[in-house]
């Protein structure tokens, strides 16, 4: 459960869902960002989620979504994962901000 196999030059590659940083859609292209390796998938990002069914990848732009576990900072415009700035969608900002306990 914590981790996926991704197709990489005809294989199968292992990859643990906690390594996962962020994912970034490009049409019909989604590329899982880890902190050692891009992996370039040929689905759009609703069906990688979809597929994944991880709770800790949360959508957070119509093209983009992170993992909640590896978010360093936000903003009400921006979350920082790894240094790499993501913009907050309006629509996916308050699901985003329920993920956070504030005081």
């Amino acid at each position: 459960d914590d981790h996926v196999f991704f197709k990489h030059n005809y294989q199968f590659v292992r990859v643990a869902l906690a390594d996962s940083l962020l994912l970034e859609a490009d049409n019909t292209y989604t590329t899982v960002i880890t902190a050692a390796r891009y992996r370039a998938l040929r689905l759009p990002l609703g069906a990688v989620l979809e597929r994944l069914a991880a709770p800790q990848l949360v959508r957070v732009h119509r093209s983009h979504a992170v993992n909640i576990q590896r978010v360093e900072a936000f903003s009400e415009a921006e979350a920082t994962v790894a240094g790499q700035a993501v913009p907050l969608g309006r629509q996916y900002k308050e699901a985003f901000l329920q993920h956070f306990q504030f005081r």
